[in-house]
């Protein structure tokens, strides 16, 4: 042949839906994050549903080498929260108050399981809600989330 062959134009059908749902998440402190090796903070995330319908299921995202677990820390002044996979115990020996964590781990090379957060959010509401993050490595790393929601529970992530 001497003259370029091609295949015929392929027209593609686009369907845009309304935006119905939104959610943007930040944390509410927006500063730089300094931890020692196995020192464990607690951070406040916003919640905001931006879009016009209301948002039952939330699940986060964390990845392989990041230990976070949801709700405060049982030790905190506010209760703890069910989902919460952090254990806090005190005792006193001869006067002394001593504080002891139990962190547990699957220890599973497995990919970690989405965590639920157990909210439900109405269109133009904000909510706060805090989680615990565990320094377990050191050096610099790099935190990072992805957040899934949607309107209806009927299926299982």
């Amino acid at each position: 042949r001497s003259q370029p062959s091609y295949a015929p134009d392929v027209q593609t059908k686009v369907v845009v839906e309304d935006m119905n749902h939104k959610l943007l998440v930040d944390f509410v402190d927006d500063e730089q994050l300094v931890l020692a090796q196995g020192e464990r903070k607690e951070l406040n995330l916003w919640l905001f549903n931006a879009g016009d319908r209301p948002i039952r299921e939330i699940w986060m995202v964390a990845g392989p080498e990041d230990e976070i677990w949801l709700g405060q820390d049982e030790g905190s002044d506010d209760t703890s929260d069910d989902e919460s996979r952090m254990l806090k115990s005190s005792s006193t020996l001869q006067g002394t108050s001593i504080s002891t964590e139990v962190i547990q781990s699957h220890n599973s090379l497995e990919p970690r399981q989405p965590l639920r957060i157990p909210l439900e959010i109405n269109p133009g509401e904000r909510i706060e809600y805090p989680i615990q993050i565990h320094a377990d490595v050191i050096g610099n790393q790099s935190l990072n989330l992805l957040f899934v929601y949607r309107e209806v529970s009927s299926c299982v992530l």
